[in-house]
């Protein structure tokens, strides 16, 4: 499905999207999590009152909407050990959520902004916190980091839910419980195009040519 379809269709204010999309919403596991990030990140409430408390990324969709946690900054890159590998997997789950980021774009830059702008806006901004000049290179950062789970998502999603022994059209009417038919449908197409999968070979086979060299310090 071209980008320009949804463009067309979904140019508005985000109200197309679905009251479940709120704060209370749980997001559904990502298949490659064995475990949920823990952190131990610093949260301010209204009044600026800064409180430590272990969190994991699954409790940040009901952090009450009176605290936000607060993310440290080093130049234009958010830093800060009690806070990695939180934001890191929050963002992962915003990320490999069908409904907030369809699948059946071909591309993260085809996204349709509306759609990043409501995750930022609804699901970025109301639960973190960075000093305001460093607002640019958060949703620089951030948005970089969900475009590259959002590929590595949708790559595991056809490696583990297409059936290579079925039809296309077999495929294409067995599609994961959270996906919308149509949108199977265009993902499944995109993969199949013949460019695409020359592309993925070719990676693969660039994959498979990696060498990992270890120094190793030896003592006589």
């Amino acid at each position: 499905m071209e980008s320009g379809m949804f463009e067309d269709e979904f140019q508005n204010d985000g109200s197309f999207l679905h009251d479940e999309f709120e704060d209370g919403e749980n997001f559904e596991d990502t298949e490659n999590e064995t475990s949920d990030a823990t952190d131990d990140p610093k949260r301010q409430d209204l009044n600026g009152e800064v409180t430590e408390r272990r969190m994991w990324a699954k409790q940040v969709p009901k952090l009450p909407v009176t605290e936000q946690i607060i993310v440290p900054f080093k130049g234009n890159q958010p830093v800060g050990t009690d806070i990695d590998g939180l934001l890191g997997q929050y963002l992962g789950r915003l990320a490999s959520n069908h409904k907030l980021l369809p699948i059946s774009f071909k591309k993260w830059p085809e996204v349709v902004k509306t759609y990043k702008d409501w995750v930022w806006e609804k699901h970025i901004k109301v639960k973190f916190w960075w000093e305001p000049i460093h607002e640019a290179a958060a949703r620089t950062s951030f948005m970089m980091d969900m475009g590259k789970k959002w590929r590595e998502n949708r790559i595991r999603l056809f490696h583990t839910k297409f059936d290579k022994t079925l039809s296309r059209e077999e495929n294409i009417r067995n599609p994961p419980l959270s996906i919308p038919p149509t949108e199977w449908a265009a993902f499944i197409d995109y993969r199949l195009e013949e460019d695409t999968m020359k592309k993925s070979k070719q990676n693969a086979a660039n994959r498979a040519k990696l060498t990992i060299t270890i120094p190793v310090a030896l003592r006589n």
